[in-house]
């Protein structure tokens, strides 16, 4: 497999504090690769970065081939990446409908298959389509979290970027969530899924990264991270 996501030595400063150090990570195209860690050991600030939400002071990335590390955000998404954030990050005063229409717009010169694809996620995920004409901010929590990761694959992008997809849903929305996870995959999407509890992202992934205080400690293929005794039980929710 041909790399997609590369990123050489990236590191990442808020003031003083040193959110990511020195970080190498490969993804190879149509591979799910999950990356995983506590709170506070710079996973989000990973993926923000991948995303050009947040620069980074050190490294480079690069994407498909091509140097992005001062590319802009609006850049990155034209070129096929795309990001469901912690926190859901929806537009609350929009409908549910909306805020799908708008997950796919860069696919809007194609409408007919892009209503194709909002009539099939929301089959999907019934809720949606229940909610459809409510404005999303009303939505439950784990409500919001769906349509934040439907609405990013929504916009069907070559490079996903899952920031704790499972976060607040119960277990039956989980299995939901990451069965639609790996139907994309099937379809050839390559995916980052990032997880604080790994049970899910390990029996789905490729190869898996372990980010400990902004530095990768344990990388390898998905069965021999989860079976690496320096791994915490406490990301495997044991």
């Amino acid at each position: 497999m041909e790399t997609l996501l590369l990123l050489e030595n990236v590191s990442v400063k808020y003031g003083a504090i040193e959110a990511i150090r020195g970080i190498n990570m490969e993804i190879k195209e149509g591979s799910v690769v999950c990356l995983i860690g506590a709170n506070g050991a710079g996973k989000s600030t990973t993926v923000n970065t991948i995303a050009g939400l947040v620069k980074n002071q050190t490294g480079k990335i690069f994407y498909d081939g091509k140097d992005i590390s001062k590319w802009e955000t609006d850049e990155r998404i034209k070129s096929g990446i795309a990001i469901s954030m912690e926190g859901r990050r929806i537009f609350p005063d929009q409908t549910v409908y909306d805020n799908l229409l708008l997950g796919g717009y860069t696919r809007r010169k194609k409408i007919k298959e892009l209503k194709r694809d909002i009539d099939q996620i929301m089959d999907r995920f019934p809720i949606l389509k229940e909610r459809a004409n409510q404005l999303a901010g009303t939505l439950s929590g784990g409500q919001l979290q769906i349509l934040a990761i439907a609405r990013a694959f929504i916009a069907k992008p070559k490079l996903m970027l899952l920031d704790e997809p499972s976060l607040g849903l119960a277990p039956i929305l989980i299995k939901e969530i990451y069965k639609m996870i790996k139907d994309f995959h099937k379809e050839g999407m390559t995916i980052l899924l990032v997880e604080q509890f790994a049970q899910y992202a390990f029996s789905i992934s490729d190869y898996a990264y372990v980010l400990e205080h902004g530095k990768i400690v344990i990388e390898g293929k998905s069965e021999d991270v989860r079976n690496n005794p320096a791994l915490s039980s406490a990301y495997l929710g044991e």
